[in-house]
């Protein structure tokens, strides 16, 4: 391998540690808020939600190892989700 591959794949394990760590702290500040504000929680899964391809992901996911009660629920929230995309698209 090159010098120069050598140091892009050291920057890229250390942008990938930096972003490891602020993930780490992401969720500590969100899983603490939201044990103590429901309505803060309930907003950043709405948010997180909202985007359709983490969307998406997630259906997938609870789809391939949620419980049936789960997978019940995502159906529910993609269909309600896309409820009110269509009524912002009339408007």
């Amino acid at each position: 391998m090159s010098e120069q591959l050598i140091k892009l794949e050291n920057q890229i394990k250390n942008i990938n540690k930096k972003l490891s760590l602020m993930a780490s702290v992401q969720m500590l500040l969100v899983a603490h808020i939201g044990d103590n504000d429901k309505e803060f929680q309930n907003s950043f899964v709405a948010t997180c939600l909202a985007k359709d391809d983490i969307r998406n992901s997630f259906t997938d996911f609870i789809f391939e190892t949620g419980s049936d009660l789960q997978k019940s629920m995502i159906q529910e929230l993609n269909l309600k989700i896309e409820d009110i995309k269509g009524k912002k698209d009339n408007e």
